[in-house]
């Protein structure tokens, strides 16, 4: 990242990885198909649920 100091690449680093979404429970994966189905993406059927990663935040 060329940050000006290691302080500045943790803070950097940090802040990126209190952004991450954490790991998608069943919940948060019922919310994605109605938000994709509310966008419009034509089909009118939800994802398969197993479509959608469940890993680990690092």
């Amino acid at each position: 990242m060329r940050a000006s100091s290691q302080a500045v690449f943790q803070a950097l680093h940090d802040g990126f990885i209190a952004g991450t979404p954490g790991p998608l429970t069943d919940r948060r994966i019922a919310d994605l198909q109605t938000l994709i189905g509310l966008t419009g993406d034509g089909t009118g059927e939800p994802l398969p649920a197993h479509l959608f990663f469940r890993g680990a935040r690092e």
